[in-house]
């Protein structure tokens, strides 16, 4: 609608109750609401004639330009939304485009990444195959060395079984032929002495005559009183200096023997270690026969918490075996120890399991008091492996700082409890050795 004065166009919009509404422009009413109904104002024009038609021209040619005007706006706002839509059909096609590129990008990026896991895979693959290579090489060839090492010490073995076999029996000869000197000597003079006893009774001899009688002279021996004491004397001297003369030599060869077995001893006593180490099934069974033993602080041994087991010495004779072993425990609730063990086997059965040693690692920690319990009724061995740590044995007690390492332990006496702490700003790894005071004395 429009004013009927200046011909503004309006719109009517609600209004409330005995409210008017005015021209924006020349602000005369153009209409209002009474009795909940609206009410236009017209104005009231006197015109002539000539005016009158003039003016409805001037109104039509206005209505004419509005509606051009209105034709115009449209058609522009219609061009406005036709261009909006084809820049957002543009802008759309644009971001597919952009996400095709996108994905095609993340796609070829994705293929990328495949070929190198592809390749990277196959140069594991290589690595690992060269390395299981290199690995089988170098055990069959610690295996060659350790069967020629093994061979080499069987034939030293022998030679020496041999050896000393062959000087055994050259001093068994030797006592053969001595007891048959010794017996050849005592023959002799007994038949000397028997035949010296002989003489002495009497010499017969008979005279004969025509009719008489034959008579028996008795002839006393013309020798003198120390003569019958001279073959025994003889035969005694000559017993007694073959005896000593073979003695020096059996002394010799028993004295080269018992240094020949000393050496061979010592020289295999490392490869013989060795040796035991390497028997798996000895070793299985030393580790299933220590389930369910008690040592000392650690009681009862479970399955799985032995880690490694190691054969220090052995004592095998018919029906007695003794084995000094070092075992490492672990009962997989962070504690861990090294115990050195005795064990003493009746026949087969295990008859007896002694502590010598067991070493527990504690942790000296920085700017704090670790405090824990001794075992008792030990001896203790401090081993700081060089780092500077800091030692006490009650809250109140005095502070005494110590270094030591495993060739040069701090020895403490026994104590109820102690207290450690890092001297410096790392923290330091601390073993401590209990060995049972019984096996001192």
């Amino acid at each position: 609608m429009f004013c009927s004065y200046c011909n503004t166009p309006f719109e009517i919009l609600p209004i409330a109750e005995g409210k008017n509404k005015y021209c924006k422009k020349c602000g005369h009413l153009i209409y209002k609401k009474e009795n909940n109904s609206i009410i236009i104002h017209a104005a009231e024009l006197i015109v002539k004639p000539d005016e009158e038609l003039e003016l409805r021209e001037r109104i039509n040619r206005e209505k004419e330009i509005r509606y051009k005007e209105q034709l115009e706006r449209k058609q522009k706002e219609q061009e406005h939304r036709v261009r909006l839509e084809q820049e957002r059909s543009l802008k759309e096609q644009e971001e597919q485009k952009r996400k095709q590129q996108e994905k095609e990008e993340l796609e070829r990026l994705f293929q990328l990444q495949l070929e190198q896991q592809k390749n990277l895979q196959k140069e594991k693959e290589d690595q690992e195959r060269l390395l299981q290579v290199q690995l089988e090489a170098e055990k069959n060839l610690k295996e060659q060395v350790l069967q020629e090492q093994l061979a080499s010490e069987k034939q030293e073995r022998l030679r020496l079984e041999l050896e000393l076999a062959d000087r055994e029996q050259k001093i068994k000869t030797e006592k053969d032929n001595l007891e048959k000197v010794k017996a050849a000597a005592e023959r002799e003079r007994f038949e000397k002495e028997k035949q010296l006893i002989a003489e002495k009774e009497s010499v017969r001899i008979q005279l004969p005559s025509g009719n008489e009688k034959s008579k028996t002279i008795l002839i006393q021996p013309t020798y003198n009183n120390w003569s019958r004491y001279a073959l025994p004397l003889l035969a005694g001297v000559l017993l007694t200096l073959t005896f000593f003369y073979f003695k020096d030599k059996i002394s010799a060869i028993s004295k080269s023997v018992k240094t020949n077995k000393v050496l061979a001893s010592t020289d295999t006593n490392t490869s013989i270690k060795q040796i035991l180490n390497t028997d798996t099934a000895l070793l299985d069974q030393l580790r299933t026969n220590l389930i369910g033993k008690e040592i000392l602080s650690w009681k009862t041994i479970k399955p799985n918490e032995i880690t490694s087991l190691t054969i220090l010495s052995a004592n095998n004779q018919e029906d007695a075996h003794q084995y000094s072993v070092s075992v490492d425990l672990d009962d997989n609730s962070n504690t861990k120890a090294t115990a050195e063990l005795d064990l003493s086997y009746n026949k087969i059965i295990l008859d007896k399991v002694e502590t010598t040693k067991i070493i527990y690692k504690n942790i000296a920690p920085v700017n704090a008091w670790f405090s824990f319990e001794p075992i008792a009724n030990c001896t203790i061995s401090i081993n700081t492996n060089n780092n500077p740590i800091q030692l006490k044995f009650c809250d109140d007690c005095s502070i005494t700082k110590i270094v030591s390492t495993a060739n040069s332990p701090q020895q403490i006496e026994s104590a109820s409890n102690i207290y450690i702490k890092s001297d410096n700003k790392y923290e330091a790894v601390v073993e401590f050795s209990y060995v049972p005071i019984h096996t001192n004395q």
